[in-house]
């Protein structure tokens, strides 16, 4: 999906606060414990940024990257939302602040997302991201081919 719009104003984004490479830890077991499925690697990369929302303890509630492709478009990776926080605004306050930024210094944000997961489509959706092209793919474990046999 991608977008040369700039999102509206989402409630919550005046909470979304900028990680920092001393969060990576924090932000990859927050990934694995509500997004296992997630390709983002928070600050494995130069260039990326991590945004997230805290809670009044200091714990991470949602967070989200982005970082610059080839061509130098901002992409997103890693969009989460603590799984008890969920529909609660927070996913779109990050993506939003998110593309926003994207917008503003290269003129478009991209994302890629699972095709089963409709709740974020809704979201990237309604924050004006367009479906650029449908693929599917799939995981093969290799270790249970049989010899000779091809994924």
């Amino acid at each position: 999906m991608w977008t040369r719009t700039a999102p509206p104003a989402v409630p919550g984004e005046g909470r979304v606060v900028a990680l920092h490479p001393a969060d990576r830890a924090e932000a990859t077991a927050f990934l694995e414990a509500h997004s296992p499925r997630t390709h983002g690697q928070p600050f494995a990369r130069s260039g990326q940024l991590w945004l997230g929302v805290r809670d009044d303890d200091g714990s991470l509630l949602a967070c989200g990257g982005s970082e610059p492709s080839e061509a130098g478009t901002p992409t997103l990776a890693g969009i989460a939302v603590a799984t008890d926080r969920r529909r609660s605004g927070l996913g779109a306050a990050v993506t939003a602040a998110l593309t926003r930024r994207g917008v503003e210094e290269a003129g478009a944000c991209a994302l890629g997302m699972f095709a089963d997961n409709d709740s974020a489509r809704r979201v990237y959706e309604r924050l004006g991201f367009t479906t650029g092209m449908r693929w599917r793919s799939r995981w093969v474990d290799t270790q249970a081919l049989r010899p000779g046999e091809r994924a």
